[in-house]
């Protein structure tokens, strides 16, 4: 079993994540964090979710890029003029 070793992270910021404190780790010794995303939602994300780039918010990022990505999509039934 792989045991990180806990290194202090809070107030460091990983996309609009900012941990806030160390919350435990799980049964495979990976790091949790509570981090509080620039929207305001807080949730538990792990350490090398955090650190490796996966974990870059809480959800509002994606659905902010969504909704940009549709508002740019051009409609199959409007005018090309």
């Amino acid at each position: 079993m792989y045991r990180q070793r806990h290194e202090e992270m809070t107030g460091r910021r990983f996309g609009r994540l900012t941990c806030i404190r160390f919350d435990g780790s799980n049964e495979d010794g990976m790091a949790k964090w509570v981090v509080r995303c620039d929207c305001g939602t807080e949730f538990t994300a792990y350490r090398a979710n955090l650190v490796n780039g996966s974990t870059k918010s809480c959800g509002c990022l994606k659905q902010e890029r969504l909704i940009q990505y549709n508002k740019n999509r051009k409609k199959p039934y409007e005018s090309q003029h």
